[in-house]
């Protein structure tokens, strides 16, 4: 609790001493930076293009190799334990297991989907291009890997969310995601799900 606590409390420069800028730095928190870079970008119009450039070169590290590591963690971190204790009759029905598994999986790219949403909001299309890369990626490797008892669980969802990630790819970027560039993606990095995965993409046109 302590720490929880100092690390909401502001960290003040030295009582003494001169300040320089990177003892001032040190102390601000995020939510100053973002005052004062907001007063910077409303004071002088060629401060706020400066802010702007540096901004979205910050935004715009999307590594998909990095991303798919990810995906692959929180996937593999995933418990049948969890799927089991929410799994069978309940007062609102019966839950499957694999309607279970699915529906952690969904929880775990919640926060992938919404930063898609971000950036393409942003028109920061080559970054979510990159982002949807190391979703499906994530997937099939988490797919693809040795069984494991959630994975047992799970084997049907995973395809079935890998299917919806690579249909959302194609309708939210359509310059980026074509149908060729789909296939050499799909052959280069998913390759045992290639197949289908093509074969899915013509009949969905």
């Amino acid at each position: 609790m302590g720490s929880v606590m100092a690390s909401k409390t502001r960290r003040g420069p030295p009582a003494e001493g001169p300040l320089d800028l990177d003892t001032i730095l040190q102390a601000l928190r995020g939510d100053d930076a973002l005052v004062i870079l907001r007063r910077l970008a409303d004071r002088d119009p060629e401060w706020a293009r400066v802010i702007e450039t540096m901004a979205k070169g910050v935004l715009s590290a999307v590594d998909a190799g990095d991303v798919a590591a990810d995906v692959l963690a929180e996937l593999e971190s995933l418990r049948v334990e969890d799927v089991w204790d929410r799994a069978g009759r309940r007062h609102d029905g019966y839950s499957d297991p694999g309607e279970v598994a699915a529906e952690m999986i969904e929880k775990v790219l919640e926060p992938y989907a919404d930063e898609v949403e971000h950036l393409v909001g942003l028109g920061m299309h080559v970054q979510a291009d990159s982002l949807f890369r190391g979703i499906l990626r994530g997937l099939y490797d988490f797919g693809i890997a040795p069984a494991t008892p959630f994975r047992d669980e799970a084997a049907d969802a995973v395809e079935e969310q890998f299917g919806a990630e690579l249909l959302n790819w194609r309708k939210r970027l359509p310059s980026h995601a074509t149908q060729p560039r789909l296939d050499a993606f799909l052959a280069q990095f998913c390759p045992k799900w290639a197949d289908w995965a093509s074969e899915m993409l013509r009949r969905m046109r």
